[in-house]
């Protein structure tokens, strides 16, 4: 496993087991968490970091990088942190283990926004 893809995995691993689950009412989420967890990954960069939270506990992070050629568009890359609730028992593995097995990532968001965010 290369050093970017090692550092992608482990980063979305670490998403995952944060378990910021969105059930659809308004205090739930807690994306603070997973906010916290890439703004420490961002710090000592040089990445300009701004934290955002319209609710408690629902905070959204802005990582703004500074381009080469001030002529160039804007390249904006999105993701969110939350996912949908997991029912346990019909998953084969932890939902929110963010287990490696053989070469994948599994849990909630593995292969839905998290891997992006991550990424």
């Amino acid at each position: 496993m290369t050093t970017s893809t090692a550092e992608v995995t482990d980063l979305l691993q670490l998403l995952i087991r944060n378990a910021c689950v969105n059930d659809g009412t308004r205090g739930s989420g807690n994306e603070t968490r997973s906010a916290d967890l890439l703004a420490g990954y961002f710090d000592g960069s040089g990445v300009d970091v701004e934290r955002y939270e319209p609710s408690p506990g629902r905070t959204s992070l802005v990582a703004r990088i500074e381009g080469s050629r001030p002529e160039a568009p804007t390249l904006l890359l999105m993701g969110h942190t939350d996912v949908v609730p997991a029912n346990a028992e019909r998953w084969q593995r932890d939902p929110f283990g963010g287990e490696l097995v053989e070469g994948e990532v599994w849990g909630r968001g593995a292969v839905d926004m998290l891997n992006l965010t991550a990424s």
